[in-house]
């Protein structure tokens, strides 16, 4: 018998023991979407041969049909049993073809797993990554010459580690006078990075750095770690930290402490060219995933 069933994050906490819970990626965690976007996460639970398989997805209903979207700095989700058990094929298919059939528009990003070849709309993604059980040396003799020309331009910077009161003025003051080139958060982006810094569930696991010149940020970044996983959820430059590469000052005095010590750094990826060049001068290596699109 096949059964696919779709329960709201307090349906799954239920029948779910939390410690299979917390052992899924950062994105699975029900506190994670709901911090970017309230209310739109849900479970696809799909029974098929004594087999049953969660499929986290965010999403919303408009006239008995699903509208599934991807949320700003939740790169994928990752399907998971409440047992050891590998789930085949068949499961995995049986959930697109549900996602096909019951949505109007689909964007469902998830990692390697065993799919039908034939299902059309699978489209593949890169990741990238730093090893951090990698020394630090080992790490900065794969950066490019330029990460470490870009050194030599911050060599006064200063890079500090901030609460949350100080990462939002930080972020007030550079979105006030930030006039030059780079990404820029809108307002649903902004309002969602500062409930994620600000987070008590998440409290311990947060990382908020500034690049700093007199006193001036130059560079802001958030890191969220889970599992040995640091995310590398948000970073936003001025114009002078742009023309000074100020984000290397950080990557460079991070790795001096973190590297060595095991995990993974993962940049969460991009499909920008420069972005993804950018991280590939640090050494990032690439990893794939797969976007299902409607």
């Amino acid at each position: 018998m096949t059964e696919t069933r779709i329960l709201r994050p307090e349906e799954v906490i239920k029948i779910l023991p939390e410690s299979i819970l917390r052992l899924q990626p950062l994105y699975n965690q029900p506190e994670f979407p709901e911090l970017i976007k309230p209310g739109k996460l849900r479970f696809g639970q799909v029974s098929h041969k004594n087999e049953t398989i969660f499929f986290p997805f965010t999403g919303d209903v408009f006239l008995w049909k699903w509208r599934i979207f991807q949320l700003p700095y939740c790169q994928q989700f990752s399907p998971f049993s409440t047992s050891e058990i590998q789930f085949n094929a068949e499961s995995s298919t049986l959930w697109l073809e549900w996602l096909r059939e019951k949505s109007y528009s689909c964007q469902w990003a998830f990692p390697q797993m065993e799919i039908n070849p034939a299902i059309k709309g699978i489209r593949t993604k890169t990741n990238q990554f730093l090893d951090l059980k990698k020394t630090a040396d080992e790490i900065f003799s794969s950066w490019k010459k330029g990460r470490f020309n870009s050194l030599s331009k911050s060599s006064e910077f200063e890079t500090i580690e901030l609460d949350h009161a100080q990462f939002k003025k930080f972020l007030e003051n550079l979105n006030l006078t930030n006039g030059g080139r780079g990404w820029k958060p809108n307002t649903f982006e902004k309002a969602a990075i500062l409930r994620i810094s600000n987070s008590d569930f998440f409290g311990k696991n947060l990382k908020r750095f500034a690049v700093i010149e007199n006193g001036m940020c130059l560079s802001l970044i958030l890191l969220l770690e889970w599992n040995g996983r640091w995310h590398y959820l948000f970073s936003q430059s001025s114009a002078r930290g742009f023309e000074t590469d100020s984000l290397t000052r950080f990557f460079y005095d991070f790795l001096l402490i973190n590297a060595g010590k095991g995990g993974v750094f993962d940049f969460e990826g991009s499909s920008l060219p420069g972005v993804h060049s950018f991280f590939q001068s640090l050494g990032a290596e690439e990893e794939h995933y797969f976007l299902f699109e409607k």
